[in-house]
């Protein structure tokens, strides 16, 4: 085992599969905020969710980290960290959605994806 991070997920079954851009999308912002929480913010669990609300999906991924200062202009850039909250919101907004990041020190990080619900 690499690492010691509890990840839980919570997804239910859907009867259609979403687009495929849109799949491979929500994947990666998955990849990225996971890793970000192992790497950066030492946390000890990540919960996954995501679901259908109306006439989207919603994808939400929580973790018990260190948490950081969200509303710092460059929060992960200045502590010497990559693209990555950047590249969640560029791949969210690819698939017509948004990415928010809400992060208190010491509290944790939740990044909220919501995209359109668009069947494959």
């Amino acid at each position: 085992m690499r690492t010691n991070l509890t990840v839980t997920c919570s997804a239910p079954r859907l009867r259609q599969r979403l687009a495929a851009m849109v799949e491979l999308n929500l994947f990666r912002i998955v990849q990225e905020a996971v890793n970000n929480a192992e790497k950066h913010a030492r946390a000890k669990t990540v919960a996954v969710r995501i679901g259908r609300q109306g006439d989207s999906m919603m994808l939400q991924i929580r973790d018990d980290g260190r948490g950081f200062d969200a509303q710092e202009p460059k929060a992960g850039k200045a502590m010497g960290h990559g693209n990555g909250l950047s590249n969640m919101r560029e791949r969210a907004l690819a698939v017509g959605g948004t990415c928010e990041v809400k992060s208190i020190p010491r509290r944790g990080t939740v990044v909220t994806v919501r995209v359109p619900f668009k069947k494959a």
